[in-house]
C-alpha cells in the first residue's frame, strides 16, 4: 500500500479549523448530501488512497484519526476541479514522480552529478 505524506504546511490547523472525528465527518457529509451518513470506510479510503489522485487531509488526535470541515471543503473543491479537467493547484494531489506539472528542479544537474549524462548535455539535442 502506498503511503501519502504531505508536509507542505497546508495541513489541518486545529486552532482555526473545526476538527471532526471520522464518525462526525461521515454524518456531516451525509447532511451535505441530504442523505444518511457516508460509510466510515469511505472517509478512510479518501484519506489513504485518495480519489482520482486527491487525498483527504487528516490529523491524529489522541490516537483517533480526524479531519476537519475545512479539509473536507478543500477535498471537495479539488475533486470538483479534477472532474472538470481544471488543474488542482494547491490541492493535495498525488501525481507521482515525473508526472506532468511536477517540478523536478534542474534535471540536467541531477543527471550530471549521478554520472548519467556528460557535462555538455545541451549540445546533444
Amino acid at each position: 500500500m502506498t503511503r501519502h505524506e504531505y508536509s507542505s504546511g497546508s495541513g489541518i490547523d486545529v486552532a482555526r479549523e473545526s476538527v471532526l472525528s471520522f464518525g462526525e465527518a461521515a454524518r456531516y457529509v451525509g447532511k451535505l448530501k441530504c442523505t444518511k451518513a457516508v460509510a466510515f470506510q469511505t472517509l478512510f479510503r479518501w484519506a489513504t488512497k485518495g480519489c482520482r489522485g486527491v487525498v483527504l487531509e487528516t490529523i491524529c488526535v489522541g490516537g483517533t484519526r480526524c479531519t476537519s470541515k475545512e479539509a473536507l471543503q478543500r477535498f471537495f473543491d479539488a475533486m470538483t476541479r479534477v472532474r472538470s479537467g481544471v488543474p488542482a493547484s494547491g490541492a493535495q494531489v498525488d501525481h507521482g514522480v515525473g508526472a506532468p506539472g511536477v517540478d523536478l528542479g534542474d534535471v540536467d544537474a541531477i543527471l550530471r552529478r549521478a554520472g548519467i549524462v556528460g557535462e555538455s548535455s545541451e549540445g546533444a539535442q
